[in-house]
């Protein structure tokens, strides 16, 4: 199929007051090869590369579960989603140095959001416990210095 064609199918749906030219200025004029399609790949990893031959991501199975990771230049992880083996959903940022400082998760089916320091120390969380809101604060040595509600 026409690559222009089908980029401006699909822009006058979701990008009204975009010129119909634009999608081909950017993607330019070209036929798109006859490809066979398979109905099932089974792998146990699929890395995204960028023209320099980078790895900028990866889909893979993580300790029984399965992740989808996002790097940056450099190849240090920056952000990840996973779900655990046993179905648990997390979403982690992570600094320059690929240590996560922001977890988003579910415990027990309840959102929990988790913020560490430079040394990896869980600092402070915000969540749903058992049906209540619930934000706690760390010391260093990761006792809780304040809590609401108490």
């Amino acid at each position: 199929m026409d690559v222009c064609l089908r980029l401006r199918e699909v822009s006058r749906v979701f990008l009204p007051n975009l010129p119909p030219e634009s999608p081909c200025a950017v993607f330019g004029e070209h036929e798109m090869p006859e490809q066979k399609v398979e109905e099932v790949i089974d792998a146990q990893m699929f890395r995204l590369v960028d023209e320099e031959g980078r790895v900028r991501g990866a889909l893979t199975m993580d300790d029984g579960g399965v992740a989808l990771v996002f790097t940056d230049q450099k190849g240090t992880a920056r952000a990840s989603i996973r779900l655990t083996e046993t179905g648990a959903p997390h979403i982690t940022l992570y600094d320059d140095n690929g240590d996560g400082r922001g977890v988003f998760n579910l415990i027990g089916g309840e959102p929990t959001i988790g913020l560490t320091d430079g040394e990896g120390s869980l600092r402070a969380t915000i969540g749903i416990h058992e049906g209540e809101p619930l934000v706690e604060m760390y010391s260093d040595d990761g006792q809780v210095i304040w809590k609401q509600p108490t």
